[in-house]
């Protein structure tokens, strides 16, 4: 089924000490989560890190890795629930974007069908009318292409964030994962920077990941995101307090928590938006269109 039913079902066998291959073997029976040879690879004597390492298109390589950290520091069920509610969060933020753009999208579909009616009342309109479509469906189409080369779903991330209001809400949520993946990552017990490196490949925050050789190296991680510039300052302040507190952990808790609000706040505020200009765009189409045909039937 999913990643989080797959990691709670993972959890409570780990707290049971029962991560083994016929419990495995059960829990894909479940179907939980279909992942073939598994249990197999367990009973051969592999970890259960290294058996999830074989299944790379299911299981984000981010999420072996702190589950590798679970493994050696025995905190392998306070892992995998970890896990579980990222993977949670991450799906819910995907649903709650897909349920606010359904409107504005079936609006869009609405106008882009009923401009071949409007095209057999405009003589002489067609070839703009025509190519303002072409390009329009050019540029979705080759959204999709782009999106299948990791170097292009960075570009289209790049794009995204440009976007003056669906960029404030993917860079919030991108934050908030961030924060998520590094507090598992620091309570797992990987090191800082092995765990700042994980949160950025997670998040897609490049700048958090080619800081983590200086932390590396021996910087605070507050100062080595700031000098890549990785985060916003406010957040930056933040990490350095805590990490000087020694209160870390809970302090990207609670970032990650506050992130995810503001990141829903902003896709509202990018839905609202985008519907009302749908709206006005349509009538503005309509409109034209109207004046076109009074004025044709008037010979104006």
């Amino acid at each position: 089924m999913s990643l989080p039913a797959f990691y709670r079902g993972l959890a409570q066998l780990g707290r049971a000490g029962l991560v083994t291959g016929d419990a495995l073997a059960q829990l894909h029976d479940a179907g939980t989560l279909k992942l073939p040879g598994l249990a197999e690879a367990v009973e051969r004597g592999e970890s259960l890190s290294a058996a999830l390492a074989h299944h790379a298109d299911k299981v984000p390589s981010e999420d072996v890795t702190l589950i590798e950290a679970g493994e050696t520091t025995g905190e392998l069920g306070a892992c995998l629930e970890r896990l579980a509610r990222i993977h949670e969060h991450r799906s819910a933020m995907w649903a709650n974007f897909r349920s606010k753009m359904r409107y504005p999208l079936l609006i869009l579909h609405v106008a882009a069908l009923c401009m071949p009616i409007a095209l057999t009342t405009m003589k002489g309109w067609e070839p703009w009318t025509i190519g303002i479509l072409a390009t329009a469906w050019s540029l979705i189409g080759a959204v999709f292409v782009v999106r299948r080369t990791p170097e292009g779903r960075k570009r289209v991330r790049r794009f995204v964030d440009h976007l003056p209001l669906f960029g404030k809400a993917a860079r919030h949520q991108r934050q908030s994962l961030f924060a998520s993946v590094l507090a598992a990552g620091h309570d797992a017990g990987l090191t800082l920077d092995r765990a700042a490196d994980v949160a950025g490949r997670a998040a897609h925050l490049e700048r958090a990941v080619e800081a983590a050789p200086a932390v590396t190296a021996g910087t605070p991680l507050g100062a080595a995101l700031a000098a890549k510039l990785a985060l916003p300052p406010d957040l930056l302040a933040r990490i350095t307090t805590s990490e000087i507190a020694g209160e870390l952990t809970p302090e990207l808790e609670r970032m990650a928590t506050e992130e995810a609000s503001a990141a829903d706040r902003a896709l509202e505020r990018a839905v609202e938006y985008t519907t009302k200009g749908f709206y006005v765009a349509l009538l503005l189409v309509v409109l034209f269109y109207a004046l076109t045909i009074l004025g044709r039937a008037y010979g104006v």
